[in-house]
């Protein structure tokens, strides 16, 4: 508890620190500085200042992924490089958009994986997402067809808007946890922060009030078969002054409802937001061991429970800060974010290697970076990093539990427009059988290769 509340101390002088800049750079309330784009931002922007003229556009993205993984043992000089493993795919995302007038128009995101050994299931702490085989079109050894999102969007006279179909929701106003968010069906990755996620199928109905209230509700329609098993959410959302404030609530058959708030501000040229969400009960199961004694015999069980009647706050806080320097303006970008996850894991689990290997292929289920109860995120960039080609990212992620982190410096290489090539060190730092040690991984070098058209 010492060295948790010693990091959040931390913490929290970074942004004091920040606050105490004088080089601030006033923008918008709500500016994103942060380089991750939905799939929704990749309908193509010149359409939107005349959406009455009808158009069809076809745009997409390719991205080659190579990866070489050294293992902790390897690095330490106890075994040769025999199980270093070395990754290769390629994946290509096709944009389909298609616009009709009056604000009606449909899109599509289909993306194709391919792998020459068959690793589209590959260890997700290298950066690539698991292939999710429910909603996979076509799936060998080596390929995977995905509809990540096929939606349609409608309006009544510009007072009510719909969207119906398979869709990722910004639901949460948090850059990397978002503990208000029941919806969305993958989160997001740490190492891959701009991949897109596959999204679930339902219905969204926004009307806004000017731009001072909106109101969102959201049914859930994924893989339901009857009606009273859609799942149901709301938000009403509002400016108040320099702070945009919101209330939402889950609610579903059988399942006691989930309060959430969030919030976006600046204070002092400092971007800050937050969520909070609680519920008398959490989704995941918990494993623990379980000692019988039976006349001379002691068996060790292992236990899968829910998180029932009992009260699982969860919370995330950040802050994002930009400077000026050289005459370049936001050349540095640094965000920061903290989660409190009160269903989470207060011990080490990944010590014990039955309670495991329970949680990883057993009954229980593991979720990374919302296994334990105390976490903390840093996200800089640098662009124009000596040459006007050349954006230097750190990002670094800590579990504050069992206190192991994962570093990843990355160099992204932008010698044409709609080109990057993206080289990353991720290094797994910690004791033996934590959360981001226990794969044995030391370090991952990559190189990465996005190009949109």
């Amino acid at each position: 508890m010492f060295k948790r509340i010693i990091i959040f101390i931390c913490f929290m002088l970074t942004m004091v620190f920040l606050y105490a800049q004088d080089n601030i750079n006033e923008e918008s309330l709500f500016s994103d500085p942060q380089t991750v784009e939905s799939s929704s931002n990749i309908m193509n922007n010149t359409i939107n200042s005349n959406v009455e003229k009808q158009s069809v556009t076809l745009s997409g993205q390719i991205s080659a992924y190579s990866a070489y993984t050294l293992g902790r043992d390897f690095v330490s000089g106890k075994t040769n490089g025999d199980k270093n493993s070395f990754q290769n795919y390629i994946r290509g995302n096709l944009f389909l958009d298609i616009r009709l007038t009056k604000g009606i128009k449909t899109f599509a995101n289909l993306e194709a994986d391919y792998s020459p050994l068959g690793q589209l299931q590959v260890h997700r702490f290298i950066g690539i997402p698991p292939i999710s085989s429910d909603t996979t079109l076509l799936e060998t050894n080596n390929t995977a067809l995905i509809l990540k999102e096929f939606f349609l969007d409608a309006n009544v006279n510009r007072m009510v808007y719909f969207r119906v179909g398979k869709q990722v929701l910004q639901w949460g106003t948090a850059y990397f946890w978002n503990p208000s968010d029941l919806i969305n069906v993958q989160k997001k990755d740490f190492n891959n922060l701009s991949f897109f996620r596959e999204g679930g199928y339902g219905l969204k109905t926004h009307i806004p009030f000017g731009t001072v209230l909106n109101l969102y509700n959201y049914l859930d329609l994924n893989n339901v078969s009857r009606i009273e098993n859609v799942a149901a959410a709301s938000k009403i959302e509002a400016l108040i002054g320099g702070t945009e404030l919101s209330l939402s609530i889950w609610a579903k058959k059988d399942f006691h409802p989930v309060y959430a708030l969030d919030f976006t501000s600046r204070v002092f040229g400092i971007d800050i937001r937050g969520e909070a969400s609680l519920a008398d009960w959490d989704s995941h199961l918990k494993v623990k061991t379980e000692t019988i004694t039976v006349g001379p015999l002691t068996v060790t069980n292992i236990v899968t429970s829910p998180v029932t009647n009992q009260w699982t706050p969860k919370i995330s806080l950040g802050f994002t800060k930009s400077f000026d320097f050289l005459e370049v303006s936001d050349r540095i970008s640094v965000t920061g974010e903290f989660f409190y996850n009160g269903a989470g894991y207060s011990e080490n689990i990944f010590a014990n290697d039955t309670i495991r290997n329970a949680l990883l292929i057993g009954a229980a289920s593991y979720s990374p970076n919302y296994n334990s109860q105390f976490y903390a995120a840093i996200f800089t960039s640098i662009v124009k990093f000596f040459s006007p080609d050349l954006t230097f990212n750190f990002n670094a992620i800590g579990n504050l539990n069992d206190y192991s982190f994962t570093l990843a410096p990355a160099l992204m290489y932008n010698p044409a427009d709609n080109f990057n090539l993206t080289f990353t060190m991720i290094g797994y730092v910690g004791n033996e059988n934590c959360e981001y040690t226990f794969f044995g991984s030391a370090l991952t070098f990559s190189l990465q290769a996005d190009l949109r058209f």
